[in-house]
C-alpha cells in the first residue's frame, strides 16, 4: 500500500484521539480572535485549566500581565496569520498563578481562519539551566577570590624568600667581618 493510501485510511476521529491523548504537549485550537476552542489533556497538565474552564476564554489569559499590556498575544496571532507560524520560548501563567517556561508554536490552520497552539513545558530544563548559570557565576567568583588569595600568598612567599636570602647574605657578611676581626687581633 502506498503512503497516500495509508493516509486515506486514517479516520479524522483517530487523529483527534491522538491529539487528545498526548500528555507531554499542550495542544489547543484558537479562533481568529484568540479564543480557546479546544483544549487537550496535555494543556490541562501544563496550565492547570480544565477544558471547561478555559474554552471560550482568550488565550491571552496564559500570558504574563505585562506581555498582555504590551500586545504580545495579538502580535503572536498576527505573526502566525502572516507567516503561518509564530514560535517562541517564554514564561506563561498557570491557573494557580505560577509561571511555566514553554517552548512552542502558534500556527495558522489552512482555510479555517483558526490557529493551533502546540506548547511543551520546559520549566525544569529552564530552571536547571539558570541554576547552572548561577553556579558558574559563583564558581567564577570563588575562582577569582582564590586567584587573589594566591597572589597575596605568592607575593608574601616571594618577600619572605627575599628576606631569607638577604638574611643569609647579612649573616655571611657578619661571619666574614667577625673572621676579619679575629685575624686583626
Amino acid at each position: 500500500m502506498n503512503s497516500a493510501g495509508s493516509r486515506d485510511s486514517i479516520r479524522p476521529e483517530s487523529y483527534s484521539q491522538l491529539v487528545e491523548d498526548i500528555q507531554d504537549f499542550a495542544i489547543f485550537i484558537l479562533d481568529a480572535e484568540g479564543t480557546v476552542q479546544t483544549w487537550n489533556v496535555g494543556a490541562e497538565r501544563v496550565f492547570g485549566f480544565t477544558e471547561d474552564e478555559i474554552t471560550g476564554q482568550n488565550f491571552s489569559r496564559l500570558f504574563l500581565e505585562e506581555e498582555v499590556r504590551s500586545g504580545v498575544p495579538q502580535e503572536e496571532l498576527q505573526q502566525a496569520a502572516q507567516g503561518r507560524r509564530a514560535c517562541d520560548n517564554r514564561w506563561l501563567v498557570r491557573k494557580d498563578g505560577r509561571r511555566v517556561w514553554v517552548e512552542g508554536c502558534l500556527v495558522a490552520i489552512k482555510e479555517s481562519g483558526c490557529f493551533g497552539k502546540i506548547v511543551r513545558d520546559q520549566t525544569t530544563a529552564k530552571n536547571a539551566t539558570e541554576q547552572i548559570q548561577q553556579l558558574n557565576v559563583r564558581l567564577q567568583e570563588k575562582n577569582d577570590e582564590l586567584e587573589q588569595f594566591a597572589e597575596v600568598v605568592i607575593d608574601r612567599e616571594l618577600k619572605m624568600m627575599a628576606c631569607e636570602k638577604e638574611q643569609k647574605r647579612l649573616m655571611a657578611e657578619n661571619q666574614r667581618l667577625q673572621e676579619a676581626l679575629k685575624v686583626r687581633h
